[in-house]
């Protein structure tokens, strides 16, 4: 049977050749963690520099190595326990003006240790620590025992705040799934996985290429190709892992658009802005929606559906006027 795929949450740890045996530990616990959380679709692993020790030349540690595996971290520990490991304090100052910049990750904890080792190195950082800049980041804890159940503790909070993430971009594809009628060709195979639960691999499915070939059509099967643009845009807000889905998500949008400019594909495209909090650009879009719509004709099979829309939009729209006021 193969392996579903796992959303990973990385966890990086700051610390030095003396924290070795600390580390070990951290690892194996993780993967028993991970044995339990799997069935949920997460995974945990750990990430760090490996030669504190300095067998490596500092030539040779450029920023780029371990910046690039804070960079994918989830969070950071820092561990300091007599003294502060050769590194540790170049990696806590990366990860902490990474966070700055993001405010979001890495989520960044300084477990401090017990020690009767009073070292310049260890007083010195956790000073710093307690200037008042940086002190919400400090943890004391009382054994390795304590320090093993608070990091974990750390790794499930950040795994349920993903979940929840997840859970409100999933919400979005089967609200959009559930209001229009967008099966086709391009997208029947990509609804049948996301059914399923399959997300990344419905993502996937839906490629690229052949939706701009047939795109290139430029055929009857216009409707076809932008309901195809706006699931893919909506699935790949699924994946919470992916720090450019927003950006993804709109440019699939803007194509959908220039693949077929309806009310319909207006109204999809203004109501992902207007859950972005993005009001201006949802009303702008709201309204050109009003202005495009078709309005059917007695009798027609269709003008249920389409009436509903339209009070749909002008419900929206209403809304985003009253709360931006």
């Amino acid at each position: 049977m193969r392996r579903r795929k796992l959303n990973t949450i990385d966890l990086f740890l700051a610390s030095g050749e003396e924290t070795k045996d600390i580390r070990k530990e951290i690892v194996t616990t993780l993967k028993k963690l991970s044995r339990g959380h799997e069935k949920n679709g997460f995974d945990f692993q750990v990430q760090w520099w490996e030669d504190e020790s300095g067998a490596v030349p500092e030539s040779r540690r450029s920023q780029d190595e371990y910046s690039k595996l804070i960079d994918k971290s989830d969070m950071v520990a820092v561990i300091i326990k007599n003294r502060v490991g050769k590194y540790t304090e170049e990696e806590f100052n990366y990860a902490l003006k990474l966070f700055q910049k993001t405010c979001e990750s890495p989520k960044i904890v300084v477990y401090t240790l017990p020690t009767g080792d009073d070292d310049e190195s260890r007083f010195k950082f956790v000073k710093k620590l307690r200037s008042g800049e940086f002190d919400y980041f400090h943890q004391k804890v009382k054994n390795e025992q304590d320090l093993y159940l608070q990091v974990i503790s750390e790794l499930l909070r950040i795994k349920e705040d993903k979940e929840a993430e997840l859970k409100e971009e999933i919400a979005g594809v089967e609200e959009m799934v559930s209001r229009r009628n967008i099966d086709s060709e391009l997208t029947r195979e990509a609804l049948e996985l996301f059914e399923n639960g399959n997300y990344s691999k419905a993502l996937n499915v839906l490629d690229m290429d052949v939706i701009h070939k047939s795109a290139r059509k430029l055929s009857a099967s216009q409707k076809e190709m932008a309901n195809a643009f706006v699931l893919r845009a909506r699935l790949e807000l699924t994946d919470i892992k992916n720090e450019n889905r927003f950006a993804n998500a709109e440019k699939l949008f803007d194509e959908a658009l220039a693949a077929s400019r309806t009310s319909e594909i207006m109204f999809e495209y203004a109501y992902y802005c207007q859950k972005q909090n993005e009001y201006n650009k949802a009303i702008a879009l709201y309204e050109e929606a009003l202005r495009l719509f078709r309005k059917p004709a007695e009798g027609n099979s269709d003008s249920k559906e389409h009436q509903e829309l339209y009070d749909l939009i002008n419900q929206e729209l209403e809304y985003i006027r009253n709360i931006s006021e």
